[in-house]
C-alpha cells in the first residue's frame, strides 16, 4: 500500500489522534454550564438592588434571611420598609410625593416627549441614589443591607417592625430573620471606628445624661484584622467614665457592626425584649404587652405532683430571655473587663 493510499484510508491522520480530539472538542461545546451559587444569584437579584457596595456615611439595616432566599427577601424587606415609612413619617412607596403634577392633556409635540424621556433615562441613576429606602449589593450569602435617608429613622424603623411582629404576627415576613439597624458608617480602622462612635454616641451619652448603665454588642463578618478586645475598648473609651457598664441589666446596648473594610454602630433599647431584633421568633412566641403588669412569680407559683414549687425566676420570666442572657453574657465579659478594670474581675 501506498503513501496515498494510507492517507486516504486514515485521513485524520495516524492512530486516529484527531477524530478522538474533534469528539473532545465538540463533547465540550454541547456539555452543559454548571453556574455557582453566586453566580446565580447575582442574576437573581440584579432588578432588586439599587446601590452597588456599602460606603462611609451611609446608614441603614443590615438583615439576615436562609441562603439561597436573598432575592426574594429583598422584595419582601422593600414592601415592609415602605409600609413602615409611611406609617411612621408619611412617605409614600419609601419616597415624598412631588409638588408638581404633570399637565392632564399630556405634550403634544413629539419632539417635547422624546426629550423629555431622555432626560428621565439619564437622570434615572441619579434618582436611584436619592432614593429614601435603596437595596446595596454586597458579596456575602444570607446577609443583605438597606441604606436609608432622612427622615427614615434605622433604629425607630427596626422598633416598629419588631412590634408588628411581636403583636400582630406579620404574616408577611416569611424570609427575614434577624434585623440590625446602623446609624453611621465608617471605615473598619480604630480611627474611624472612634470618629463614628463619637458622633454616634453623643445625643445618648454626652447630651448632660449621667449614670446610664450600657452594654456593647460587636459583630464581625468577613473581617478578620480589628480583634474583638481592640473594637470594644475604642468604643468604651467614647463612652466616657460618666457612664458604668452592665451587661445584664443595661439601659443603653451599643451594637457595633464589621462588615468587610466598613463598620457600622448604632445604640438601641429593649434589645432583649425584641428577642435580639429576630423577628422569626417574635412571630413564634406571644409575649405580653408593655401595658400589661408583669406576673408575680410568687403570687402565680404552681406546684408539682411532689409538691414542690415550680415558680419562675424574675429574671427568667419571659420566656427564652434566659438562654439569650446567657449567650450574650459569655462572650462580653471581655468588654467589662476592658473598660472597668478592677470591677471587671471581681465580676468573673
Amino acid at each position: 500500500m501506498t503513501g496515498n493510499d494510507r492517507k486516504r484510508s486514515n485521513p485524520s491522520g495516524s492512530h486516529g489522534g484527531g477524530g478522538n480530539k474533534r469528539k473532545k472538542v465538540l463533547g465540550q461545546c454541547l456539555r452543559p454550564r454548571t453556574r455557582s451559587l453566586t453566580h446565580t444569584q447575582g442574576n437573581a437579584w440584579k432588578q432588586g438592588y439599587s446601590i452597588t457596595g456599602i460606603e462611609a456615611g451611609f446608614k441603614g439595616i443590615f438583615a439576615t434571611c436562609d441562603r439561597g432566599k436573598e432575592g426574594k427577601c429583598v422584595s419582601e424587606m422593600y414592601g415592609l420598609l415602605e409600609d413602615c415609612a409611611e406609617k411612621l413619617y408619611g412617605l409614600k412607596n419609601g419616597e415624598e410625593e412631588d409638588a408638581e403634577q404633570s399637565d392632564d392633556g399630556g405634550i403634544e409635540d413629539i419632539e417635547a416627549a422624546l426629550k423629555k424621556e431622555m432626560a428621565e433615562l439619564e437622570g434615572e441613576g441619579k434618582k436611584k441614589k436619592d432614593k429614601k429606602i435603596a437595596s446595596v449589593k454586597i458579596d456575602a450569602d444570607c446577609v443583605l443591607f438597606f441604606r436609608l435617608k432622612s427622615p427614615c429613622d434605622p433604629v425607630e424603623m427596626v422598633t416598629e417592625l419588631c412590634k408588628s411582629a411581636q403583636t400582630t404576627g406579620n404574616r408577611r415576613m416569611k424570609f427575614l430573620s434577624r434585623l440590625t439597624p446602623v446609624e453611621l458608617t465608617g471605615k473598619a480602622t480604630l480611627e474611624s471606628i472612634e470618629k463614628v462612635a463619637a458622633t454616634v454616641l453623643k445625643p445618648h451619652f454626652h447630651d448632660g445624661q449621667e449614670g446610664l448603665k450600657f452594654a456593647i454588642r460587636p459583630t464581625s463578618r468577613n473581617h478578620h484584622v480589628l480583634k474583638r478586645d481592640e473594637i470594644i475598648r475604642c468604643v468604651a473609651k467614647c463612652v466616657g467614665p460618666k457612664h458604668t457598664v452592665d451587661l445584664k441589666n443595661y439601659d443603653l446596648l451599643i451594637l457595633v457592626e464589621i462588615y468587610k473594610n466598613i463598620c457600622g454602630i448604632s445604640v438601641v433599647k429593649d434589645f432583649e425584649k425584641y428577642r435580639k431584633f429576630n423577628l422569626r421568633e417574635l412571630q413564634s412566641c406571644t409575649q405580653p404587652s408593655s401595658d400589661e403588669q408583669p406576673i408575680d412569680p410568687v403570687k402565680h407559683a404552681a406546684k408539682n405532683d411532689d409538691g414542690l414549687s415550680t415558680a419562675p425566676d424574675t429574671a427568667t420570666a419571659t420566656p427564652g430571655t434566659q438562654e439569650s442572657m446567657k449567650e450574650d453574657t459569655k462572650p462580653d465579659v471581655a468588654e467589662t473587663a476592658n473598660t472597668n478594670n478592677d470591677k471587671a474581675v471581681e465580676g468573673k
